[in-house]
């Protein structure tokens, strides 16, 4: 449910993500309620979309005080929890996380950024007999979830492009390239945080 006018702003964002106009629109907004630096921010991205952060810090930008609050640059840059992140035109547009944070924090995340890709931090798809799969322990077994290959249950249940198949107390969900693996597992984070309301 929307419940503020920011809310609907970004949701406007998260409905056209290709359209530039709500961004501006949402930028004025902010900088009309305070925040001057996640305005300029916003603008400057639609204004220079092939620059870079790095770019930012070396132009000296004027809202890009380097004496100012670390915290607010540092969350302008990397949404919280996450260790990496790629933004366009003033959002971030791919993460890198771990799985648990996700699980905790995409449902937030995918409400206040166009997200397309998520990257699971640790999560390679195994390999046997030139395929590759992706591994879950169906819940209630004994052997903990985390083992650095190891799906969660929820994300797991997003898959939707693999071969599954089950064994006693395992899943499996196999692809023809290592690309398509990693593909199908971030469209899963996404469809799961899409699905679920943000805690709190």
């Amino acid at each position: 449910m929307i419940t503020t006018e920011r809310d609907g702003l970004l949701a406007d964002i998260l409905e056209h993500p290709e359209d530039d106009t709500p961004r501006l629109i949402l930028a004025d907004w902010l900088e009309e309620h305070g925040e001057s630096e996640r305005a300029a921010f916003i603008r400057y991205w639609l204004q220079h979309p092939r620059k870079t952060l790095r770019d930012i810090v070396a132009g000296k930008e004027s809202w890009w005080d380097p004496a100012g609050d670390d915290r607010l640059r540092y969350e302008l840059v990397v949404p919280d929890g996450c260790t990496h992140a790629s933004w366009r035109r003033g959002f971030v547009a791919e993460v890198s996380i771990s799985m648990a944070l996700w699980l905790e924090l995409g449902p937030s995340l995918v409400q206040q950024h166009p997200i397309e890709a998520v990257q699971i931090n640790g999560r390679e798809p195994r390999e046997q007999d030139h395929e590759f799969y992706w591994y879950c322990y169906i819940a209630g077994q004994s052997r903990a979830w985390d083992e650095p290959r190891d799906l969660l249950e929820p994300i797991f249940r997003c898959l939707q492009h693999g071969v599954v198949r089950e064994d006693v107390g395992e899943r499996f969900a196999f692809y023809t390239s290592v690309e398509m693996a990693k593909s199908d597992l971030s469209e899963a984070c996404l469809r799961y945080a899409r699905e679920m309301k943000p805690a709190g």
